[in-house]
């Protein structure tokens, strides 16, 4: 079964199937319905139908390892991540994409493990689907081009930019805990993804606005010194600088402290 579970995923990430392509498949190979979902369950944690609409690979990376090669030579990145969508396979061509120029790299190798909805714990050295955590393996890949913020995704899906339009909601003193002033324009701000936080951005305010008081809901423009990658409805959670990130406590700030809520109107052109 588990060749039939790789060539699945690798003819859906490539998109040479069709969920008809697929069906028919099982049905010449014999799989009954059931059989086919249950399939799909083991290895995502979702039924088919959702998975084949999160088919695009998106790997949200959170650290990063370099490997040097015995006698000198190239070496080999070993990126941590955690996967929102799509699969990543030993053998498959990827991006890295953000902060850096776009590169793409073969995934050598890999480990990804994933809780499943009875807790267990599922692992494999070949696959990661949606919701694993996987440490993969970038061969030919410099450990300088890689930084945790920065996205695996399949090849030429992801754009990345260091000016985008959002909408932001600024948290109340109530609701961080600590005092919140009003905003003016070219405010900084450090944007957190998942835990993950990125570089000190700009705030932008509309033209003919001065400033924004707490609570306050607004569109804005943000700029980073870098380009990340971005898509429509991605949230961040921002900080200010003056409340830097403990790096013992930085997932709890980021999850229950967030400064401000900031999320992606439209995609990079």
């Amino acid at each position: 079964m588990v060749a039939k579970e790789e060539e699945i995923l690798f003819r859906l990430q490539s998109g040479k199937w069709s969920l008809e392509q697929l069906t028919a498949h099982a049905k010449k190979e014999g799989w009954t319905d059931t059989a086919l979902n249950a399939v799909w369950r083991r290895l995502s944690g979702y039924d088919m139908e959702r998975l084949l609409r999160h088919e695009r690979l998106t790997i949200l990376v959170s650290g990063v390892e370099y490997v040097r090669l015995v006698g000198g030579g190239k070496g080999d990145a070993l990126v941590k991540g955690h996967v929102e969508s799509g699969v990543v396979m030993v053998g498959g061509e990827v991006e890295l994409v953000g902060v850096f120029p776009t590169v793409k790299a073969v995934v050598e190798g890999l480990s990804g493990h994933r809780v499943a909805g009875d807790g267990s714990r599922e692992e494999s050295s070949s696959v990661a689907t949606m919701g694993s955590d996987c440490l993969l393996r970038l061969k030919g890949v410099g450990g300088k081009q890689v930084v945790a913020g920065q996205m695996v995704a399949t090849p030429g899906t992801l754009k990345a930019t260091n000016t985008f339009e959002a909408k932001i909601y600024l948290a109340t003193t109530e609701q961080v805990g600590r005092e919140v002033s009003p905003i003016s324009n070219h405010h900084p701000i450090r944007l957190v993804r998942n835990t993950v936080p990125l570089e000190t951005a700009t705030i932008e305010l509309p033209k003919g606005t001065t400033s924004v008081a707490p609570g306050e809901v607004f569109d804005a423009r943000i700029k980073l010194p870098h380009p990340y990658p971005l898509q429509a409805g991605w949230q961040f959670h921002g900080q200010t600088p003056d409340a830097p990130l403990n790096p013992k406590t930085e997932k709890e700030w980021a999850l229950t402290r967030p400064y401000a809520e900031v999320k992606v109107l439209a995609d990079p052109q």
